[in-house]
């Protein structure tokens, strides 16, 4: 589960489950990824001195 893994299923797995796990993976990367825009855009901030 390093390296990028959010989670483990058994298969075969329901769609359902398939389908949540996707949704859930796809929410954490994309709010990570807003994490890092905002530091990187407060950084640029602190730089010019704003």
């Amino acid at each position: 589960m390093k390296r990028g893994a959010y989670d483990y299923l058994m298969k075969p797995c329901e769609l359902d489950l398939l389908m949540e796990k996707l949704i859930a993976a796809t929410d954490k990367k994309r709010d990570h990824e807003s994490k890092i825009l905002e530091a990187r855009a407060n950084l640029i901030s602190l730089r010019r001195g704003d």
